[in-house]
């Protein structure tokens, strides 16, 4: 059995060369691409890059290899920071200029909007986080949990968010929002320094607003990349897991200088350096606006900034060994609540250019390169010529030592830290080996556990089946099968009954293993899944409330209080994220081969204990409750149960003879005589 696997794909010009080590494969879990490096004793071409996919470990590099090799090697990344110094140039007047280009529209944040200080904004953390609903007016709705499913906020940094809000409410802002969804010319949001992070607001606010229109619920995202260079980070870890969830990610590249400290700032608190944080924008900005004095940075001044970075964000990191579930490998995490999202695009005075999009490498990457660079303040200035630089060792060819490694493996990984500027053999580029090799260690990663779900997936069709036809055969009997399962009088009930419990079992593990991140994070997106989950919940939920209310005594909370399964609340977020939630005006032409409304049966039996109170008299239930508060629910529930029956979005054991539905409307009717309603 192969334990690893590396192709090296080399594109000269045109011509594709796949170089394989290993045939045995089944799942790419990893793809570096390093522009710059050649292969001794190639053939000619015009221009050579490399990527290098792994298979078989964990998953460290993904999709990223596209991005990197099409900004790499195209005009894109150039454009895109003249773009950048125009907004923040003297002659710009706003917090972003829109221009419209033959093939493109670009939105250029200025990197010059206000004095930064690290602070919030005016409250939050420590680090400056606040939520990122702060924004109000529903902007980010889909990116914050409201189910309950999730613990952790989503934050974003307060002053940042601020800075964003501020051009949000601009006609000129509001305009690109209503922006023709069906034009085929592609939006290009870009920023330096704190403009990237205000483009990054920004995209993911465009990103967000077709699910806001009422017009257009589902639509798709809009056509749009977010491109920022040296910008610090913006939110925390869930604001990333959500991006991931919605698919953005492939929507954002962060290109990122080995000497620029501004990506780094935030992984360490800013209030003990604060002073020097704001010497540092103010040179900065005095730079970037340019026709005026130039704000003095003191050397001095300057170092100390440059060893308390590297030095906290060292300490930081040295004292976490192990991994928590969310990493495929043991990242030492940082202090700071701040973690990447999108893909990272390292680059080097040489040249050279390393793309990468996970998160915990790209924080490792982060602080090693930052650590062994020179300290160079110019350095967050220079993004022009770094581009332009990739730029050309893209169209040319050089020597890759990494390919003299004694396997495909070793040389994707030396050709990765090479791409990104470390030399090889320093200590702390063999720890950055060393972290490639153990998440090999540390086992399959999450798509190789989708893929083993999958395949249990297929073994529990049995089980589910079983419960199909025990349904088919009380509907056969004109049987409810939610009030036979809950007498549970035979044989067929208890068999129902085991086959209920197995799967249980199965989708409490999906769920777990959703929730401790060891799936991918977009795992509930996937279309299968939705189906699937949401399957199982039309069938099987109502036996669970039988099972519930099987062993219900009168004063106990009722199912939809305290007794329904978490599993079910995490299938409800899945399809509302998916289906935007059902489709309550549809009419069928017959009876629905399930009840619609999972919850059915359980909102039956709520009723049939307010309908007994109201026959004792109101109160009961240690409650203090009159009797036209329950006859107000009870009408209530009425018009709901006639609604989902006359639209037919409930199976016809509902309305059998005898079930408990039937039972309750004609003690209902005979109750309403009585009172005279």
């Amino acid at each position: 059995m192969v334990d690893r696997m590396v192709v090296v794909v080399i594109v000269f010009g045109g011509l594709v060369v796949v170089v394989v080590d290993r045939w045995l494969f089944s799942t790419v879990d990893w793809v570096v691409v390093v522009h710059g490096g050649g292969l001794r004793g190639g053939g000619g071409g015009r221009g050579c890059s490399i990527v290098v996919l792994g298979f078989g470990g964990g998953a460290w590099f993904e999709t990223s290899h596209i991005l990197g090799s099409l900004l790499a090697s195209s005009p894109l990344l150039s454009d895109a920071w003249s773009h950048c110094c125009l907004a923040s140039s003297s002659s710009a007047r706003a917090p972003f200029v829109v221009t419209h280009a033959p093939d493109a529209t670009y939105v250029a944040f200025s990197g010059v909007q206000g004095a930064y200080g690290g602070g919030g904004g005016g409250g939050g953390g420590v680090f400056g986080e606040v939520p990122i609903d702060a924004a109000g007016d529903g902007i980010f709705s889909s990116l914050v949990d409201r189910s309950g499913v999730r613990s952790e906020s989503v934050l974003v940094h307060g002053e940042f968010l601020g800075m964003f809000m501020a051009s949000y409410g601009s006609p000129e802002f509001q305009m690109l929002l209503t922006r023709d969804t069906t034009t085929t010319t592609p939006l290009i949001l870009t920023g330096h320094s704190i403009g990237g992070a205000i483009a990054s607001l920004a995209a993911l606010s465009l990103l967000a607003s077709p699910s806001r229109s009422p017009h257009a619920k589902r639509a798709s995202p809009p056509s749009l990349l977010c491109i920022t260079f040296g910008a610090p980070l913006l939110g925390n870890k869930p604001l990333s897991d959500a991006i991931l969830r919605a698919r953005w990610h492939g929507k954002f590249c962060h290109v990122v200088s080995n000497s620029d400290i501004v990506p780094r700032l935030l992984f360490v608190q800013i209030a003990p350096i604060a002073h020097q944080v704001k010497h540092l924008f103010d040179f900065y900005h005095s730079h970037m606006i340019g026709g005026g004095p130039v704000h003095r940075f003191p050397d001095d001044v300057k170092a100390e900034l440059y060893r308390y970075v590297a030095m906290q964000a060292s300490a930081a990191t040295a004292n976490e060994h192990e991994s928590d579930c969310v990493d495929a490998f043991p990242m030492r995490r940082l202090s700071s609540p701040y973690s990447p999202f999108g893909s990272y695009l390292f680059c080097t005075r040489e040249g050279g250019a390393t793309c990468v999009d996970c998160p915990s490498m790209i924080a490792h990457l982060l602080w090693s390169t930052f650590v062994m660079g020179a300290v160079e303040r110019e350095e967050h200035l220079m993004y022009g010529d770094l581009v332009a630089g990739v730029f050309q060792r893209s169209m040319t060819r050089s020597d890759a030592a990494g390919l003299n490694e004694g396997s495909c493996y070793d040389a994707g990984i030396s050709l990765a830290l090479e791409g990104c500027g470390c030399a090889v053999g320093r200590g702390a580029i063999m720890e950055s080996r060393e972290l490639f090799k153990m998440a090999r260690e540390k086992g399959v990663g999450p798509n190789l556990e989708a893929a083993r779900l999958s395949i249990e997936l297929s073994k529990k069709t049995p089980h589910r089946l079983q419960i199909e036809w025990y349904k088919m055969r009380n509907d056969y009997d004109n049987l409810s099968y939610y009030d036979a399962f809950k007498r549970r009088s035979s044989k067929r009930d208890n068999r129902a009954n085991m086959h209920r419990i197995k799967l249980a079992s199965f989708w409490e593990e999906v769920v777990c293993m959703v929730e401790t991140n060891q799936l991918p994070p977009d795992f509930g997106r996937l279309r299968k899944w939705v189906y699937a989950s949401h399957s199982y919940k039309l069938l099987v939920e109502p036996l669970d409330i039988a099972e519930y209310y099987r062993k219900w005594k009168t004063g106990e909370p009722h199912y939809m209080g305290q007794g329904r399964p978490r599993r079910y609340r995490v299938f409800d977020k899945w399809w509302e994220e998916a289906f935007g939630g059902a489709k309550e005006g549809m009419v069928r032409r017959r009876y629905a081969g399930l009840t619609q409304d999972t919850c059915f049966w359980a909102r039956v039996e709520e009723a049939k204990e307010w309908l007994e109170r109201v026959e004792r008299g109101g109160g009961g239930g240690g409650e203090e409750e009159g009797v036209m508060v329950l006859l107000e629910r009870l009408r209530g529930f009425e018009e709901y149960a006639k609604g989902l029956v006359g639209r037919r979005q409930v199976s016809k054991d509902v309305v059998v003879e005898g079930s408990s539905y039937w039972v309750w409307m004609e003690r209902w009717a005979v109750k309403k005589m009585e009172l005279g309603l």
